[in-house]
């Protein structure tokens, strides 16, 4: 019935699909492999940091690449919005779950700990105004600076640190 678009066979897989995807506990996977896949920072963006750290800003990869429609990244960037503007209470505890988890079982001073972190702060910056949307604070941003951010600030890195490290802690 072309008339009807409910009994196109595309869209009815189309449902299917979303409800799959909405089903509990595949959100909070999924929300996992987005930032950790998705908008995580790749090498060629941290050697960026590594080759050329006051140059870094005019040709920031890594901001780049969430603005070019091409970009997995981009990508990554509209499923988790996407998925936020569906159900944005599940999404919203979800995000600071996994964030609360990396920051809590990864050493402060790894590389790959603070790719981690910098992967889910990348994350809540996209989510933020659902966040704290529709009259509802999921997030308390002092709450949460004093229990994440402060002591990450607070932490001496090594002079010899690398690059990186030093501009996320940054």
């Amino acid at each position: 019935d072309a008339t009807n678009p409910d009994n196109d066979p595309a869209v009815i897989a189309a449902r299917k699909t979303v409800t799959a995807l909405l089903a509990e506990g595949t959100i909070e996977r999924l929300i996992e492999c987005i930032v950790g896949k998705f908008l995580m920072l790749h090498p060629d963006e941290v050697e960026e940091w590594e080759s050329d750290p006051e140059g870094r800003y005019e040709t920031d990869l890594a901001e780049e690449a969430i603005l070019d429609a091409q970009s997995p990244r981009h990508c990554g960037g509209a499923l988790l919005m996407t998925l936020m503007n569906l159900e944005t209470d599940v999404v919203s505890k979800a995000l600071l779950d996994l964030t609360q988890r990396v920051f809590q079982q990864l050493p402060q001073d790894d590389v790959n700990a603070m790719l981690s972190r910098e992967a889910c702060y990348r994350a809540l910056e996209l989510c933020q105004n659902s966040m704290i949307g529709t009259g509802q604070r999921r997030l308390n941003f002092s709450d949460w600076f004093n229990a994440e951010l402060l002591p990450i600030l607070q932490t001496e890195l090594a002079e010899n640190s690398p690059v990186a490290m030093r501009a996320m802690q940054a």
